[in-house]
């Protein structure tokens, strides 16, 4: 995918912990395995875009408004499997739901167009699942904080 995409893109390649070999880090043009990498808050600072599966990292990265694309070729599986979804994310999802490695390609070629196309179902997203996270979430808790802590003080 790196090979395709061009030299326009780096892929941060993070696998499940679970596939975590140490030492054995996936090589390649245009790839930087950060499987072991253990800030995914930097990862996302650092990233453009997400391309995930059904990782609750979709949830995270949704704070930072940057486009998320999903790759699910086992999509029929995964869903009709039995395993149960707590929500449709065909439905519901912020970004394309890709199916082919193909799509994934075409989607990171056109953010722009992504962005546009699944602009509402992001608001929609953000509101469901980030409705407190801004820029001023931080300065909201901590003078929270500081006024329990006053007002502690006065009794």
């Amino acid at each position: 995918m790196a090979k395709e995409l061009g030299p326009d893109f780096v892929v941060l390649l993070r696998g499940h912990s679970v596939s975590l070999r140490r030492g054995q880090n996936v090589e390649a043009v245009g790839v930087i395995d950060v499987t072991s990498f253990n800030d995914t808050s930097g990862l996302m600072a650092a990233a453009d875009v997400l391309v995930t599966d059904y990782s609750s990292i979709m949830f995270d990265f949704s704070v930072t408004e940057k486009p998320v694309i999903f790759f699910v070729p086992d999509w029929d599986v995964y869903t009709g499997s039995g395993r149960g979804v707590y929500f449709d994310l065909s439905v519901k999802a912020p970004g394309p739901l890709c199916h082919t490695r193909d799509t994934v390609i075409e989607a990171l070629r056109d953010l722009s167009g992504c962005r546009r196309l699944h602009k509402e179902a992001y608001v929609a997203w953000r509101k469901e699942f980030n409705p407190w996270d801004n820029p001023n979430s931080s300065e909201t808790v901590f003078s929270r904080l500081l006024e329990l802590g006053h007002n502690h003080a006065k009794s």
